[in-house]
């Protein structure tokens, strides 16, 4: 296995790790390290694709949409108010803003230079896939937990309905669902249940989408 590699597989267990274990022990001294790690990884691979590949003209709007957000979040660290997560109680270090941001807006760049590279076969992005797909409903039951407990915590028993932002991680796959196009069976199963699951997060914007 060639060295370059192993940063491959590694870029993809971080975002496993990071899915599953906010849900299971929710630890800053881990968990913003691989925000860190993940915020580095996709700032290293946009200058890769910017300086080296003729972009599509999708890629280059979401790169221009993000700096703009970028800028709103530097702007934030300097002078922006302190951010109170009212459903917690907490204060939010406002650099969080873009250690999620960068991230999750720009992940595709890195799996972009990878497959283009021809680091990932379809069979391991199947792989992926499926792993990703479990993580995602798993992901859905923790995010509706944490929900209930904030509900109970403000005293509200008799809330029923919640809404579950971490159902984007389901939303996010969706797409992927062309590599199973040999089974359309197959294809169909996965799209029913993300759809399901996407109606059960009360997500309006994600329905939409």
């Amino acid at each position: 296995m060639r060295l370059y590699q192993v940063s491959t597989y590694v870029y993809f267990l971080v975002w496993i790790v990071l899915a599953v274990f906010s849900y299971i022990y929710n630890s800053n001294f881990i968990y913003e390290p691989l925000l860190v790690f993940l915020t580095g990884t996709a700032l290293y691979y946009t200058y890769v694709a910017v300086t080296n590949y003729k972009l599509p003209i999708y890629f280059k709007g979401v790169l221009l949409f993000v700096f703009i957000l970028s800028l709103y979040g530097v702007f934030l660290i300097i002078v922006g108010d302190e951010i109170y997560w009212q459903a917690t109680g907490r204060i939010l270090r406002k650099y969080l803003y873009l250690l999620w941001l960068i991230p999750a807006m720009l992940s595709f760049v890195p799996v972009y230079i990878f497959t283009s590279r021809g680091l990932i076969t379809e069979r391991e992005m199947k792989i992926l896939f499926l792993i990703f797909f479990v993580c995602g409903i798993n992901s859905y039951y923790g995010g509706l937990e944490q929900q209930m407990a904030y509900a109970a915590l403000m005293m509200e028993e008799e809330q029923e309905e919640f809404t579950v932002s971490s159902v984007y991680q389901l939303l996010s796959l969706l797409p992927l669902v062309i590599l199973f196009k040999k089974n359309q069976i197959l294809q169909f199963i996965f799209l029913g249940i993300i759809f399901i699951f996407l109606v059960l997060s009360a997500k309006r914007g994600a329905i939409m989408l």
